[in-house]
């Protein structure tokens, strides 16, 4: 079994704020529904990544790689693929 090591805190960039017309357009791009989708969908990965001890942030490709190669046998593609995306 492969082990995956945290991110040292030092590594991870800050991100600037929005401007309140980028924060506007984020906030309406998508219905409510799909937010709560991809909420749900990034707490199964969080969740899946505290078990073990990997890093959720940044997610490294062979830890978003095993997650959901662990959740193709119980999940559908769109499914699949909305776990990619909220998870980025």
């Amino acid at each position: 079994m492969n082990s995956f090591a945290r991110a040292p805190a030092a590594e991870l960039t800050p991100v600037a704020p929005l401007s309140d017309a980028a924060l506007s357009y984020a906030l309406e791009a998508s219905a409510e529904s799909t937010k709560r989708a991809y909420q749900m969908a990034w707490a199964d990965f969080t969740a899946w990544c505290e078990a073990p001890g990997h890093a959720s942030l940044p997610a490294t490709p062979e830890v978003a790689g095993s997650f959901l190669a662990g959740r193709a046998t119980t999940h559908k593609p769109a499914s699949l693929t909305m776990r990619l995306v909220a998870v980025g």
